[in-house]
């Protein structure tokens, strides 16, 4: 494949936007289009600014900016083939690719760092982007997260980093299957559980993304699943907090402000929170180390790191009741987000909006087991209504069957479908000690929501 110019459908999305602006650094004339811009024209107009700054030229979605002369329409999976650019590229007969065939293109070429794993893994590729970085590498990333470090920088967003060096560390995804499509020179491996797919389905994704690691392999040896993969003729490192590895977490201390631990003979402290965070911290310590960078200069550079948005991310606070921002969306995610929280909340009072009726369907029970599990009698849970993205989506299902599953479990789960009933729910709630969270995937406006619910608290 030979490509020179791009237009990408949909590049407000994370994995597209990131490797959007990283393209047009490398030299790629890139333009693009998002039905998200073209209906929310004043809350995204900085990111629509931003790419025109980077001379990313962004068009409507109605296919007039899918033109004669374009080398490929890039699109993710997220795009039907009613999309007015993909009908428009069609007629003119344009090349339509993955937005994983353009990075596996651009990215097999380098010295690759891939990223894979159920959860953890914008994390991990953020942590291992921000090390690097801090040690003067100048790497390439592509992930899924904003870099919260980076965001004071002005010309682009801080999902992507466009380094001029041949070190490339990106995040994979396997919820479309395009896994199979990198061969890393590094890979790693967080962990398998169920989220987009079945496990068994995810275990086949996951061991051919590791049959096609060119050099070193790096896996959680505290995921049982991620243990089978057969590595046989790879070079493997092993990381963890309760099994036996290579690379393991001792001396673990946990505060409100991050955790502090000893691994491979040096201390080191971080300012993100939980013990799932410490193990994303061991897996990017091994693949640092792989490029021969000094612990201390690891360990300096993790002890900055901000974390990436809506990772548990706070807010803020307002009269003693701290307010969080969180992607979880999963089980494993879930679990890992409150057990963060609870270790130093009076009360949990956690907002769950499920992302999509698919997804929902697919995850109904792990969703009922986190948070029968992870959340105590005395803390509550809110159950929003499941997020429409559109399309045709059988919609028969509700939050509603979830939030009665879980309060048969003892928890006070409560179905409430209007955000701004929550929220005033949430306020007559609230009391000093308590923390507020909300959690979801792919509606925008969470982040929004959480700042009003902060706001009125003040």
């Amino acid at each position: 494949m030979e490509f020179s110019s791009l237009h990408f459908t949909g590049i407000g999305g994370s994995g597209m936007s990131s490797l959007a602006q990283v393209l047009r650094a490398q030299g790629f004339t890139v333009s693009g289009s998002d039905r998200t811009f073209d209906v929310n024209q004043k809350n995204c107009r900085t990111v629509a600014d931003m790419f025109s700054r980077q001379g990313i030229c962004i068009y409507p979605q109605d296919g007039t900016g899918v033109k004669e002369g374009l080398s490929a329409l890039v699109v993710s999976t997220a795009i039907e083939e009613t999309n007015p650019d993909v009908i428009k590229a069609k007629q003119i007969g344009l090349k339509i690719i993955t937005r994983a065939q353009m990075l596996s293109y651009v990215f097999n070429n380098k010295f690759g760092i891939a990223v894979g794993g159920t959860s953890g893994k914008s994390t991990v590729a953020a942590m291992i982007a921000f090390v690097l970085r801090q040690n003067d590498l100048d790497p390439v990333y592509i992930g899924g997260g904003i870099i919260k470090n980076f965001e004071s920088e002005k010309g682009q967003l801080s999902n992507a980093l466009c380094g001029a060096s041949d070190i490339m560390c990106v995040e994979t995804d396997e919820s479309d299957g395009s896994i199979v499509l990198y061969t890393p020179r590094i890979s790693i491996l967080t962990n398998i559980t169920k989220d987009h797919k079945e496990v068994p389905e995810l275990q086949r994704l996951f061991a051919e993304f590791i049959r096609n690691t060119r050099d070193t392999i790096i896996i959680n040896y505290d995921c049982p699943l991620a243990r089978k993969i057969d590595t046989a003729k790879k070079n493997l490192v092993t990381y963890g907090i309760e099994q036996k590895a290579d690379i393991t977490a001792r001396h673990i201390s946990l505060s409100p402000e991050g955790s502090s631990f000893s691994a491979a003979g040096a201390d080191f402290q971080l300012r993100v929170l939980g013990v799932h965070n410490i193990s994303n911290a061991l897996a990017a310590i091994a693949a640092c180390r792989l490029i021969d960078l000094p612990l201390p200069r690891i360990a300096s550079a993790l002890a900055q790191f901000n974390g990436i948005k809506r990772r548990i991310e706070l807010i803020g606070e307002a009269n003693g009741i701290k307010v969080y921002d969180d992607f979880s969306h999963n089980g494993a995610k879930i679990r890992a987000a409150l057990a963060a929280l609870k270790a130093h909340a009076r009360r949990v009072i956690a907002v769950f909006q499920p992302h999509g009726y698919a997804p929902t369907r697919l995850m109904k029970e792990d969703f009922i087991s986190a948070f029968s599990t992870a959340l105590s009698p005395g803390d509550v849970l809110f159950m929003a209504e499941i997020f429409d993205a559109g399309g045709t989506a059988d919609r028969t299902i509700s939050s509603r069957e979830l939030a009665e599953e879980i309060g048969r479990k003892g928890i006070d789960a409560r179905y409430v479908s209007l955000k701004e009933e929550i929220k005033r729910q949430v306020l007559e709630l609230a009391r000093p000690g308590d923390t507020v969270v909300v959690m979801g995937a792919r509606d925008t406006t969470l982040s929004q929501f959480c700042e009003d619910i902060l706001k009125s608290l003040g």
